[in-house]
């Protein structure tokens, strides 16, 4: 499950509209986890692990590659942090990585704040089509241009599903 990122809300939104009998697990930033009050709101309640940002941070992409191989469901921002004009940013390639060695399919999403992001703003979450892992354009070589390509076929999904208004 694959979205884009404009606020700190946007798992707890996201979670409200899949049913309950599927659990989401997040990849969240690791400065979320020193604090012991927002730990347990975002380990417990968000079922979200941390992963140490800037880095290549293996122990959290290894996790998130068994819950996918394990069956779960992972949903991920990646863009690797809130867009602050909710413009779509650059997709981080760890995305990718994790399809890549899962071989599983993408949920493209988009989170779209009407009135920007404030208190009482109409929220519209928009989920597209399933892109199967065999249009991904994958082989058995694993180069970083195919994980490049796979990045831009996503991205654009989100990006298709945007609300925001057009510049003219």
């Amino acid at each position: 499950f694959c979205s884009n990122h404009v606020s700190g809300l946007d798992p707890t939104i996201v979670c409200l509209g899949v049913p309950t009998k599927i659990k989401l697990r997040f990849i969240g930033k690791a400065e979320l986890f020193k604090n012991p009050f927002l730990r347990i709101l975002v380990e417990k309640g968000l079922g979200c692990f941390p992963i140490e940002r800037g880095t290549a941070d293996m122990n959290a992409l290894d996790k998130a590659i068994n819950i996918v191989k394990d069956g779960g469901v992972l949903a991920i921002f990646p863009e690797g942090t809130r867009s602050p004009d909710g413009s779509l940013l650059r997709f981080k390639s760890g995305m990718s990585l994790i399809v890549q060695q899962t071989k599983a399919d993408v949920l493209p999403c988009n989170i779209t704040y009407m009135n920007g992001k404030k208190l009482r703003s109409h929220v519209i979450v928009n989920v597209g089509e399933l892109i199967p892992f065999e249009t991904l354009g994958f082989s058995d070589a694993q180069s970083p241009r195919e994980l490049k390509g796979a990045t831009r076929i996503i991205r654009s999904a989100v990006e298709q599903l945007s609300m925001a208004p057009k510049a003219p």
